[in-house]
């Protein structure tokens, strides 16, 4: 195992199914979308993914989960990492960022230097998305939480 494996409360997958533990989603008021497709992963995304998931847990961030995501449409101009419930929008982002921006994140913000504007209809349409996302990972949480059910 990496060390940087103890340091992540995000939930990704990433683990095998013995080492995963499915933190409480409900306690989570910012969450950091990290896009990992093709395009961003070759640009260092899940550097930058591990880095922030670090930062967040040494800052004592209780509130704010990382995860990774599939394409955010963003093309081009990774690594790129949405905020949710803002929909701030991040390009270019990179593991010393990570710091600051876990920092950042806590306070409900993003990191100043890496956000960009995006048009309002690209945020209306991905914090729909993204919230969208969080129901269905909560929905899956608790499922893996219910006690198997007796076969008839």
């Amino acid at each position: 195992m990496q060390p940087d494996e103890n340091a992540r409360h995000q939930y990704d997958g990433a683990a095998t199914a013995a080492e995963r533990t499915v933190p409480d989603l409900d306690q989570f008021t910012h969450w950091a979308f990290i896009c990992e497709a093709s395009d961003c992963r070759w640009r260092g995304s899940p550097a930058v993914r591990n880095a922030l998931a670090e930062a967040v847990q040494r800052q004592g961030g209780r509130r704010v989960a990382v995860v990774r995501t599939g394409c955010l449409s963003l093309c081009g101009a990774g690594p790129a990492v949405v905020t949710y419930p803002a929909g701030e929008v991040h390009l270019h982002v990179e593991p010393a960022d990570a710091p600051e921006m876990a920092a950042q994140l806590a306070g409900g913000s993003g990191l100043k230097r890496r956000l960009v504007r995006a048009p309002q209809w690209y945020r209306d349409a991905i914090v729909s998305r993204l919230g969208y996302m969080i129901e269905l990972l909560k929905r899956r949480a608790a499922a893996r939480g219910r006690a198997p059910q007796p076969s008839a």
